[in-house]
């Protein structure tokens, strides 16, 4: 997504970003509302589980309202941003390969 370069263009500049705003702030809001109500619901019948399954719940509702607001955003479609692409990989073996190198250092360094 973009917006146009001109006159009209800051003032839509400024509308992108201030609609990437209030959705972060709106998602947030709903999970922290949600935790809040759901606490209040589930911890006098259910104790310490009600308080674990109201953050779960709670946690899901912004992750998949996050989820959805970066979609929209962005173009990237939820399978594509979920799962890993194959470019991700050459990502993972580098850091596993760098990572392993450190633990190696440090191991004689110790020994």
């Amino acid at each position: 997504m973009g917006y146009k370069k001109g006159k009209n263009g800051e003032f839509a500049a400024i509308i992108f970003v201030l609609a990437q705003f209030v959705a972060v702030w709106g998602v947030a809001a709903v999970g922290v509302n949600s935790l809040v109500a759901l606490n209040i619901l589930w911890i006098p019948k259910f104790g310490i589980a009600g308080a674990a399954w109201a953050s779960t719940v709670s946690y899901t509702i912004s992750f998949l309202g996050s989820l959805f607001f970066y979609c929209r955003l962005s173009g990237n479609r939820w399978m594509k941003v979920l799962l890993p692409q194959r470019s991700d990989w050459a990502v993972y073996w580098h850091t596993e390969m760098v990572l392993g190198r450190w633990a190696k250092a440090k191991l004689r360094v110790l020994l």
